[in-house]
């Protein structure tokens, strides 16, 4: 596994823990660096031109992957599209695990 499939898949990893399997219609992973704010804000801005670009390309369901490095910003980012996720099931989804979560926290607390 080279250097850059190695970052994207930490980045996946971090992202599947912080979400606990949950996810959107569009979802995106992105590592940004950058020498200093301003060049952070317009990499961001360089990253929006890039996304918009590839609009109607994300918008069929396909993934986009990113990956830009020079001598004061670099970024990987990752772009997933899932046609078949609404906002409806996002909020049963969500509902659903939250139930999950306060179950386990109350059954925590019983045997504290």
């Amino acid at each position: 596994m080279n250097a850059k499939e190695k970052s994207k898949m930490q980045l996946i990893d971090y992202a599947n823990e912080t979400r606990q399997g949950l996810h959107r219609r569009y979802e995106m992973i992105l590592s940004l660096s950058a020498d200093s704010l301003d060049d952070l804000i317009g990499h961001l801005h360089h990253l929006e031109y890039i996304i918009r670009s590839e609009k109607e390309e994300l918008g069929e369901g396909r993934i986009m992957n990113s990956t830009s490095g020079g001598h004061s910003t670099s970024h990987i980012c990752y772009i997933d599209h899932d046609p078949k996720m609404t906002h409806d099931q996002w909020s049963k989804e969500l509902d659903e695990y939250l139930i999950v979560l306060r179950n386990e926290d109350a059954t925590k607390k019983v045997v504290e």
